[in-house]
C-alpha cells in the first residue's frame, strides 16, 4: 500500500502503545552497517539529525532482522538494546517452506548455517542479560520444526523465542512446547491469519460479531497452548 500502508502502520504503533501494548515491527530488515542504522533510527525512535527526537509513540519496543549480513548488520540496532528500552529478535529459522534451502545447509562440522545464526544470537546477547534471565536478543524460530526448536533453545538459553506458524501455518501447542524453558518462560507465540480471520466469521458478519470470534480464537488458543505446557510440567501459574 505504499506510503499509506506506512502512516497505517504507525498510527497502529502508536494506538498499540498509547495503550500500554509492547510493539514488535515483523520487519525482517537486513543490510549493511550505514543503512541499518537508519532502519535502526526509523524503528527505534522516529530520529531526526536536525530535529532530534521526533515522536516518542513513533518507534516499537522490538523488531525482526536478517543475521544473514552477519554482525554488522546487528550491531546498529544494539543502541536499543543497550538502553534497556528496545529488543530485537533474529532470525534463526523461519516458519516458510523453502527456509530449509539456505538455513539448513550443512557445514564442514556438521552444523546447519542456522545453528551459527542461534550462536551469533546467543553471543551478542550475553553482555545484556538481565535480571529475569534473558537477554532482549531473541531469535524467530518456527512452529513447524519441534526437533530444531528443542536444539536451538539448548543454543539459546537466555534468548525469548519469537515462534510463528502456530495455527493457520499448520503449527500446534505440541510443536511449540519446547520453545519454552523448563518454567514455562521464553517464548511468545505468534498467529496472526487464526486471529483476525477466525473459521466462525464471515462476509455477512457485523462488526460486533467479528470482534467477538476474534476474542474466542485468542481465549481458545490460549488454552490449547497453556493445556499443553501443563500436560508437559511448564505452566508457571
Amino acid at each position: 500500500f505504499g506510503s499509506a500502508g506506512m502512516n497505517a502502520f504507525w498510527e497502529t504503533v502508536k494506538y498499540a502503545r498509547s495503550k500500554g501494548l509492547l510493539t514488535i515491527a515483523d520487519a525482517k530488515r537486513g543490510d549493511i552497517a550505514s543503512t541499518a542504522k537508519a532502519y535502526a533510527y526509523a524503528f527505534f525512535g522516529g530520529y531526526d539529525q536536525n530535529q532530534g527526537w521526533i515522536d516518542p509513540l513513533q518507534k516499537v519496543d522490538s523488531i525482526t532482522i536478517s543475521p544473514y549480513l552477519g554482525r554488522d548488520s546487528i550491531t546498529p540496532f544494539l543502541s536499543g538494546v543497550a538502553s534497556g528500552d528496545q529488543g530485537l529478535f533474529v532470525l534463526v529459522k523461519t516458519s516458510n517452506p523453502s527456509a530449509v534451502e539456505l538455513q539448513e545447509l550443512p557445514t564442514n562440522d556438521q552444523k546447519m548455517v542456522s545453528d551459527y545464526a542461534a550462536d551469533l544470537v546467543n553471543e551478542l546477547g550475553k553482555p545484556y542479560l538481565g535480571k529475569s534471565g534473558y537477554t532482549p536478543v531473541g531469535a524467530v524460530v518456527g512452529a513447524l520444526y519441534p526437533v530444531d526448536l528443542k536444539r536451538y533453545r539448548t543454543y539459546m538459553p537466555h534468548s525469548l523465542f519469537l515462534v510463528p506458524g502456530y495455527g493457520s501455518q499448520g503449527g500446534t501447542a505440541k510443536d511449540i512446547v519446547h520453545a519454552f524453558n523448563e518454567d514455562g518462560f521464553g517464548a511468545l507465540i505468534n498467529a496472526s491469519r487464526s486471529i483476525l480471520y477466525p473459521k466462525a466469521t464471515h462476509s455477512d458478519s457485523s462488526m460486533d460479531e467479528i470482534q467477538n470470534h476474534i476474542v474466542q480464537a485468542i481465549i481458545s488458543m490460549n488454552e490449547d497452548i497453556n493445556g499443553c505446557l501443563k500436560s508437559h510440567r511448564k505452566l508457571s501459574f
